[in-house]
C-alpha cells in the first residue's frame, strides 16, 4: 500500500493559518489553523492511512485517505463582547 509523505522540518511546524468561519482550507500534517471569531483551534495530527492514487499517475480507481485532526478551544480567545 503505498504512502504518501509531506516533507516537514519536525523542528519548525509549518505556520499556523486563519481561515474564516465556512472557508475551505488545507493543512499539512502538524499544521493548526486558528479559525476566525470562535476560539477553535483545528490541527492535523496525522495521517495513518493514504491509498490515493499516487500523483502523476492515472488510477481507474483511488482509495481512501485516514486523517487524525484536534480540535480545541484557545485559551486565550475572549467569548465576551
Amino acid at each position: 500500500m503505498p504512502q504518501r509523505c509531506l516533507h516537514v522540518n519536525p523542528s519548525r511546524p509549518p505556520p499556523q493559518i486563519a481561515p474564516q468561519t465556512g472557508e475551505e482550507f488545507t493543512l499539512a500534517p502538524g499544521q493548526e489553523a486558528a479559525m476566525q471569531g470562535t476560539g477553535l483551534i483545528v490541527s492535523l495530527t496525522g495521517v495513518p492511512d493514504d491509498q490515493r492514487c499516487p500523483l502523476k499517475i492515472e488510477c481507474a480507481v483511488s482509495g481512501p485517505v485516514t486523517v487524525t485532526i484536534e480540535i480545541a478551544i484557545s485559551p486565550v480567545f475572549d467569548f465576551v463582547d
